[in-house]
């Protein structure tokens, strides 16, 4: 008989991230959805008013003449499709776009992952608003979390199609690898959506050439054997202020007591100012040498206070 050896097959770099980041939005709740690279002319101007897109040589339908250059406008069709059939959508979808930058070259090939939440609520409420932008922002937050990256900056954009005062990028390393924000009202309209929906994308080429051991973090701590505490904090500060800076600070505080630290909830109203927000912070404690005592907790708290004043914040 032949002989010969079985090698393992080589892993593929690009579909270790792929795999990953899915698994990542399937826990998260988002359900995995497929759409076709083509798109209306109208939709290849959703991010740039001057995209050149690349045209279909076939004679194809007004709708599906161009090949896509922005993964939004297939994410907000289909949530506009399922909107009256759920209480709240979560979808995602891995896809490709195509960006032409000169006539006589072919067409640059771009990966995203394209994400997009709705929830069917009557009430038009600020404070739910920027509740579920919350929500959404920390499930990105927890996908590069589970998927390994560290030193992670969180920044406001602007960005047209985005609402001007919702939307956010995540960078690493200096470029951007995610964005997240509220669909600025004038597209409502256009793609049918009768709601506030959040939209984003990750930028699927970045991470993987950022997939690299120096950025990324995997520590494996057993569980303590004794029960975990939290505490809240509530600040006042600029309407227009980046919550994520006072959570940033408690993370680099070196208590070691202190686990994670969160926006929980954002109030504005009654006894607060106009041009001021109320956001509390969640700070999550863990003991591995003995159970919480009253005084510990103080302690910690006092800490937390005092790095608030420290860097100018009021406390509510």
């Amino acid at each position: 008989p032949l002989l010969s050896d079985v090698k393992p097959v080589n892993k593929n770099p690009k579909r270790e991230v792929e795999r990953s980041i899915k698994s990542i939005f399937t826990q998260l709740g988002y359900a995995e959805v497929f759409n076709y690279s083509f798109a209306s002319e109208e939709d290849t101007k959703f991010e740039l008013e001057d995209s050149t897109a690349l045209g279909i040589a076939n004679s194809m339908p007004d709708e599906f003449k161009f090949l896509r250059t922005s993964i939004y406008p297939s994410i907000l069709k289909l949530i506009a499709v399922n909107a009256d059939r759920f209480e709240t959508v979560k979808i995602f979808e891995l896809g490709r776009t195509y960006h032409k930058l000169k006539a006589d070259e072919l067409a640059d090939e771009k990966r995203f992952f394209g994400f997009g939440v709705l929830r069917n609520r009557k009430s038009n409420e600020l404070a739910e608003a920027e509740n579920d932008f919350l929500t959404v922002r920390n499930e990105i937050d927890t996908l590069f979390r589970l998927f390994g990256f560290k030193n992670i900056d969180l920044e406001k954009a602007s960005l047209s199609y985005f609402h001007p005062n919702a939307c956010v990028q995540w960078k690493l390393a200096g470029e951007v690898i995610a964005e997240l924000g509220y669909l600025h009202p004038k597209y409502n309209d256009t793609y049918s959506i009768k709601r506030r929906v959040l939209v984003g994308k990750l930028y699927f080429d970045a991470i993987e050439k950022l997939n690299l051991p120096e950025n990324k973090k995997f520590t494996f701590v057993p569980p303590s054997h004794f029960p975990q505490d939290q505490v809240d904090i509530s600040l006042v500060m600029e309407r227009s202020a980046v919550t994520e800076n006072y959570a940033h600070l408690v993370s680099k505080l070196g208590v070691s007591e202190i686990q994670a630290a969160w926006v929980h909830d954002i109030y504005t109203g009654q006894s607060i100012a106009p041009d001021k927000k109320s956001v509390t912070y969640r700070v999550a404690l863990m003991n591995y040498k003995e159970t919480f005592t009253q005084a510990a907790i103080k302690e910690v708290t006092d800490k937390l206070i005092n790095l608030a004043k420290d860097n100018g914040y009021l406390l509510r």
